[in-house]
Formats: C-alpha cells, structure tokens, sequence
C-alpha cells in the first residue's frame, strides 16, 4: 500500500507544476472573500473540519501558558485564530500580523476582542527578539511559497520566541509539485529548528489531503463532508499513512 501510494505521488509530481515564486498578491485578493474561504476553501463545512482539529491541537498549548502570556499569530488571515485563542483564555496578549487587507477584516471582525495588536508586515519582515511564549502558524508560514523567504521568516520566528516558549506550526509541508505551498519537507522544517536550538517534536497530521482535493471547492453536503473527513481522519491515524496527511504538526520548544 506504502509503495503504491509513493508511486502514485511520483506521478502527481511528474504531471503537476509548482515555480514556488511568491503568491503574496493572491492572499491579498482573497480578504474580501466571504466566511473562510477568504483563507481556506469554497467548502465551508470541510473548513469548519479542519479548523476543529486544528483548534484541539492548539488548545492545550494555550492552558499551559502562563498568566498575560504574550502570543504571536503568525499570518493571521480574517482573525479566527486570534479570536478562539481569547475566546480560551481571555488573558493573553496577541500580536497578529497579516497583509493590511487581512488585517483590515481581522481587526474590524474583532472589535469585541481586547488584548491584540494589530500588525500589517509579512513573516519575512516581522520579529521581535524573544518577546513571545508561544508563536503560532496555522497554514500561514507555509504559503510563503519563495524557499529563501520563508527559511527568513523561520529565523524571524526562532528569535522571537523566548527561552522555554513553544513554536506551533500546523502548516501543509509538502515536496511534490502537486501539493506544495512552499516545497520543504516536514524533515527539513524540524532540522532547521534543531539547528537554531529547539527540542523539536512532530505529531500525527490532520486532514486526509486526497479527500481534501475532490471536495475543497465543492458544496458537498455538511453531513457528508463531516462523515468523509472523519474517514479521512482514520485512514492517516494507520500506521504508515501519516504521509497522506496535508496539515503537518511540528512542535518546538526553545531551549
């Protein structure tokens, strides 16, 4: 089945085209789309999916901070991490950065919500020496598909992070042409941060990414995209198959 799937994958490859140039002007385009396809996909229940497994990876992260905790939202898109990250703990202080179009929706979809900053940079400009408990990039830091920019925006992270803080990346790290964002491997992402002094971690992935392919731009129905992903869910948790997971889960702690 493995080898199969490696196959299969090669294939892809072969047959698909990824120049890995920058794409920061797609992202802009995409703010004033409505709900998350404005970040995610037309589907909007398979969105509600991934951002509920997404949201069980974080939470317990953000309990273990301390009080006043200072958090980076890394590529913040529309807001809805920032929000969820309050909606937990009411108490932490979050810097978001995105685009000014990004943030722009953010902060007006947020006004509700005290305690964030505000900051339209991108994650090769943005860093703040080790201000931040924990950083966080959920699909962000992988959609900077320009290899040397985003190797810059992992050394603007590194540095932000305090002694003891945590960097959560839940980010589609891939290398094939047909499901690459930027075209670094999970392998190469934890290496890197090793190299510039954390204790790396990688968990089981999420997201099915065949399943998530036929149905991301569909209007399958609610149930059906809940019942689909769950199976997709089971398929990645048997042995061997994490490499069909789109979403990677790298966990560092700097020491």
């Amino acid at each position: 089945m493995t080898s199969w799937i490696r196959r299969s994958r090669s294939l892809l490859q072969r047959l698909s085209y990824h120049p890995g140039n920058d794409n920061s002007e797609h992202w802009k385009s995409r703010a004033t789309a409505p709900g998350e396809s404005a970040v995610w996909f037309k589907n909007e229940a398979l969105n509600r999916c991934i951002r509920s497994a997404q949201f069980r990876i974080l939470e317990p992260y953000l309990w273990k901070l301390p009080q006043g905790a200072h958090v980076l939202d890394l590529g913040c898109g529309t807001g809805v991490v920032t929000r969820h990250m309050l909606q937990v703990r009411s108490d932490l202080r979050i810097v978001a950065i995105d685009f000014p179009q990004m943030i722009d929706r953010a902060r007006a979809e947020s006004v509700q919500y005290q305690g964030v900053e505000w900051i339209c940079q991108s994650a090769t400009e943005f860093k703040r020496f080790e201000q931040f408990d924990l950083v966080v990039s959920v699909g962000s830091i992988s959609m900077i598909r320009h290899e040397p920019d985003f190797w810059q925006a992992i050394e603007n992270v590194s540095v932000s992070v305090v002694r003891g803080g945590i960097v959560l990346l839940i980010d589609p790290f891939h290398t094939s042409n047909f499901l690459a964002r930027v075209k670094v491997s999970p392998t190469n992402v934890r290496r890197s941060l090793q190299a510039r002094g954390f204790n790396v971690d990688q968990h089981r992935g999420i997201t099915f990414w065949p399943l998530r392919e036929m149905i991301s731009n569909t209007n399958t129905n609610s149930n059906w995209t809940e019942r689909l992903y769950c199976l997709g869910e089971a398929v990645i948790a048997l042995p061997g198959l994490d490499l069909l997971s789109d979403y990677k889960v790298i966990i560092g702690e700097k020491l």
